[in-house]
Parts: C-alpha cells; sequence; structure tokens
C-alpha cells in the first residue's frame, strides 16, 4: 500500500505491510506520527490489552448465551394496514379489523385513516410498522384516526400476540 503512514510502519518492521492493521496490533502501543518529520514513534502501553474481539463468536454462538435469550411476544393491536401514500392520503389505512382483538374492543373500523400511533406519525405505512414495533403488550396505547373528516381519538391496550 503506497501511503506515508503505512509505509513507515512497513519501514520499522522491515517488511512491506499488505493487508489490515488494526486493534489488535495498535491497542499495544502508543502512537505517534510526526507529519512533519515523516516519522511514526511506538511506545508500548503500561496496562494488560484484551483481545475483545478474539472470543466474541464463541461469546454469541455459546450455549450460555443461547440459555440467556428470552423470545417475548410482540403487541397484538389485530389490524391490517394498507398504504395510501398514492392516492395523497396521509397516513395508513386500515383494511381489516381482527375479530375479538384489541383493536376491535377499541372500536377501530375498516377505513379508518391512521394518522398516529402512540405518538408516532404515520405517513406511510412504513412509519406505522415502526410505530408498532414500539409497543408493548399490557401498555394502553393512542391512536389517533381520521373518520368521515373528524380526527378521533382511540385507546387501544394491546395484547401479547403474534
Amino acid at each position: 500500500m503506497d501511503h506515508p503512514v503505512v509505509n513507515a510502519l512497513g519501514d520499522i518492521l522491515g517488511k512491506p505491510i499488505d493487508g489490515l492493521v488494526g486493534h489488535s496490533f495498535f491497542a499495544r502501543y502508543k502512537t505517534t506520527i510526526d507529519y512533519q518529520a515523516k516519522t511514526m514513534a511506538f511506545e508500548p502501553v503500561d496496562h494488560e490489552i484484551r483481545d475483545f474481539l478474539g472470543g466474541l463468536p464463541d461469546r454469541l454462538m455459546g450455549p450460555k448465551v443461547a440459555r440467556r435469550i428470552v423470545l417475548e411476544p410482540a403487541a397484538l393491536v389485530g389490524i391490517e394496514l394498507e398504504d395510501t401514500e398514492a392516492d395523497g392520503t396521509e397516513g395508513v389505512t386500515v383494511a381489516s379489523v381482527l375479530t375479538g382483538s384489541p383493536a376491535e374492543s377499541a372500536g377501530l373500523r375498516v377505513g379508518d385513516v391512521i394518522t398516529s400511533i402512540d405518538g408516532r406519525w404515520t405517513t406511510n405505512i412504513g412509519d406505522a410498522y415502526y410505530a408498532a414495533s414500539k409497543l408493548s403488550p399490557g401498555e394502553p396505547i393512542t391512536i389517533l384516526v381520521r373518520r368521515e373528516g373528524e380526527e378521533i381519538a382511540v385507546e387501544v391496550t394491546p395484547k401479547a400476540g403474534i
């Protein structure tokens, strides 16, 4: 590699450096680069260096980690949405309401245009999915809908589900 810093390191080591020199090397030294003098100085550091990346795959994939993973159910509101951005409508339209769902109990209807979920604006379906991903089962939320020209706040308590 033709770069003054890398060439200087290669000159110090007595051979060219091909490839990436990274954390495992530089963490062991205090490196001082003098661009005017075109020199690089290395001083060993006075503390123990831990190779935190070396054991990472084992820590992530080992059986101890697998036991610590707890899957929690998502918050289920019980509506199917369709994106209405193409026809100029700001928000997402409720395409269907699941029977017996928190949405049905709260009074959401097919055709309602959702403009906000729990304080997060939903101008398109991506916004709605993002807002829904932040909900927790059992915690009440407010969904703002536009119905027949009126803004209505609907209180919904999502339940655990998928």
